[in-house]
């Protein structure tokens, strides 16, 4: 193949890299007077260093989390303190409705005494629970 160049009058052969409108493109940019080989190279690390960076968030608030959360006994407790705040808030939207006449004498009664049985119970769990 080089004989064919030396016969045609080519000393050299250098191969175009890149065609001719990307670099008219590129000579008529405002960002002329960078080498655009670096450009791009900056531009890929900063991309990587932005998708690096948002991976190693995600996995250490996920560790971080399953820390918090990984014993059984954790969860169980969280659980029966989510109980006894809502069985609470329960007793107090009864009250309320009560004194608002929006319920009877009897349903009061009726419902207060089954959310005051639950949570003597789940009270009982959790006394279990922490000795």
């Amino acid at each position: 193949m080089l004989d064919s160049f030396i016969v045609a009058g080519v000393s050299s052969y250098t191969p175009s890299l890149h065609p001719q409108g990307h670099m008219n493109m590129w000579y008529s940019s405002p960002l002329t007077r960078f080498e655009p080989h670096l450009v791009t190279a900056l531009l890929a690390i900063i991309i990587i260093f932005g998708v690096s960076y948002f991976i190693y968030v995600k996995r250490k608030h996920r560790d971080e989390e399953s820390k918090w959360t990984s014993t059984e006994e954790e969860k169980t407790f969280r659980d029966l303190m989510s109980k006894k705040n809502m069985t609470l808030k329960k007793l107090l939207e009864l009250e309320e409705a009560y004194d608002k006449g929006e319920l009877n004498e009897m349903d009061y009664q009726k419902k207060t005494e089954a959310y005051k049985a639950y949570l003597h119970k789940v009270k009982k769990q959790l006394n279990q629970f922490l000795t």
